[in-house]
């Protein structure tokens, strides 16, 4: 037999019941009207926000060793593309650091040492939009040793030398590739070498061999 209090008390479970799901509801719709405001005012946000643009990874030139002209020298060596900048001044420190950051075999006496050094330097700034050229004479810090590095002309009409193998070893950098005027070397760094090669092709053709510079067998 139901009792009064059994009444009494089945009502007021059905009131909170009642009251939960009012809450229920008013929380629902309180989520919808913020998501229809945020999707209203998202095209807005958009418009008022710039975003950097992204930079694609560069694609670092490489070259097949098994195809190679009559010399020895990779077919198409000059004509990879994809490591590029505006051939500047301004632009070749950083262009430098991008190299070496992409070197896939670091200096090796004899093996990788300042004349493939410079080949590759040499290579890898043709497709960054420089005119480099590689140069040979006598040691800048010792007369009687032999040694190869880098003269680079800018676009905005720089002349600048390198020390290829500051950039390839991680033991012979105490200085930066780029040799200042000031540098205790610097006379024979721009005009102490004896050749200068506008290309490999020259290069391998005074060596009549390519095996000197053959950086691309050693990566």
């Amino acid at each position: 037999m139901t009792t009064e209090a059994d009444r009494v008390k089945k009502a007021d479970g059905a009131s909170e019941q009642k009251n939960i799901e009012k809450k229920i509801i008013l929380v629902v719709g309180g989520v919808l009207v913020a998501l229809s405001v945020l999707l209203i005012a998202a095209p807005r946000f958009a418009e008022t926000l710039s975003f950097p643009e992204t930079q694609p990874p560069i694609d670092f030139p490489t070259l097949d060793p098994y195809q190679v002209d009559e010399k020895g020298i990779p077919v198409g060596y000059y004509k990879a593309s994809g490591f590029l900048s505006g051939g500047t001044y301004a632009e070749l420190a950083a262009v430098l650091d991008k190299v070496k950051s992409r070197l896939s075999h670091r200096y090796t006496q004899n093996v990788f040492d300042c004349s493939e050094s410079s080949a590759y330097v040499e290579w890898a700034l043709e497709q960054a939009g420089y005119d480099a050229r590689i140069v040979v004479g006598p040691s800048p810090d010792n007369a009687f040793q032999h040694h190869a590095w880098v003269i680079v002309y800018t676009r905005d009409n720089h002349t600048i030398a390198l020390e290829a193998t500051y950039i390839t070893s991680p033991y012979l950098s105490n200085g930066p590739a780029i040799i200042p005027l000031d540098h205790p070397h610097a006379e024979i760094y721009y005009h102490g070498y004896e050749r200068m090669f506008n290309d490999i092709y020259a290069a391998a053709r005074r060596s009549r061999s390519v095996e000197e510079w053959d950086w691309w067998n050693q990566t």
